[in-house]
């Protein structure tokens, strides 16, 4: 204690409760009472352990924090490999400032990456003073099924449509994620055609007769499966058959023979089974015969 009863104590520790101080001024003697309030850092009480997720899914894990002095604690965390698990893959509920207890961390790899563990930190801070946790996540790479794109064909009534494959529009890509691309794809049909008759070979090609007379829309389903037996959504072909204008038909069912130079004859019964035309595009339709001698 100086002259002006002014007195300084340094404490590079963290020291708390009461401490008594003796100065001696002259003859007489003072004693002061100094308290120290705690200044203790926040704690985990407990922190995640290393953990496995597979590729594209999630986990919610926990973490205990405490603060000796009730201090508000703000916990945040951040990820060792963002390519991974970015930051915004890492959600810490409650996010803001909170008493002690209970926090989730909720962790979502970045979509069709996996690899290596990645090292998550948690950092808990309380009236400026930090302390952190460590845990690591393994992403474990999942093989992902083809995407598939809808088709279409036509072909002409009566016709044969020999299709280009139906594969050439799928992928097994997805936007150059490792491990996957497993080819190459097969075509699995699930739902044949109703009109006709349809055979789809393993790398997509086809050939498609539509039902005699027939004309309309048609259609077939399929999967795309790739390499390692994964199969994509349901992809459809949609296959218009084009009406095209038949020629008329009948049967001779009586032929006549006759005299030459008998003249003009009529012959009952000769025809039978005449045939119309469909009308496919709303013409009157009609018929003629023509001799042949």
């Amino acid at each position: 204690m100086n002259r002006d009863q002014h007195f300084i104590q340094s404490d590079p520790g963290r020291t708390e409760g009461r401490h008594w101080l003796r100065s001696l001024l002259g003859s007489a003697v003072f004693m002061a009472s100094v308290g120290i309030a705690s200044a203790a850092p926040p704690t985990f009480i407990s922190s995640p352990g290393n953990s496995t997720i597979n590729e594209d899914g999630s986990i919610t894990v926990f973490a205990n924090v405490s603060d000796a002095d009730g201090d508000l604690i703000s916990l945040s965390a951040a990820s060792g490999n963002t390519t991974i698990i970015p930051n915004g893959g890492l959600v810490v509920t409650p996010s803001g400032l909170a008493g002690n207890g209970l926090r989730t961390i909720t962790i979502t790899p970045a979509a069709n990456q996996w690899g290596s563990p990645t090292l998550i930190t948690l950092t808990a801070v309380a009236n400026g003073d930090t302390v952190t946790a460590n845990f690591s996540i393994t992403v474990s790479s999942v093989n992902d099924a083809p995407v598939v794109t809808d088709d279409s064909a036509s072909v002409d009534e009566e016709g044969t449509l020999n299709g280009s494959s139906v594969l050439a529009n799928d992928s097994d890509l997805h936007s150059g994620a490792p491990g996957e691309n497993n080819t190459p794809l097969t075509a699995v049909l699930v739902a044949d055609v109703a009109n006709g008759s349809l055979t789809l070979n393993t790398d997509g090609t086809y050939t498609y007769v539509p039902d005699a007379n027939f004309f309309g829309p048609d259609s077939f389903t399929y999967r795309a499966e790739d390499s390692l037996g994964a199969q994509s959504s349901i992809a459809t072909v949609s296959i218009t058959v084009n009406s095209v204008n038949d020629e008329p038909d009948f049967t001779a069912a009586n032929p006549a023979t006759v005299l030459e130079d008998a003249g003009a004859q009529t012959v009952a019964g000769w025809v039978t089974a005449l045939i119309r035309v469909r009308r496919t595009n709303r013409a009157r339709a009609c018929w003629a015969t023509r001799w042949t001698t």
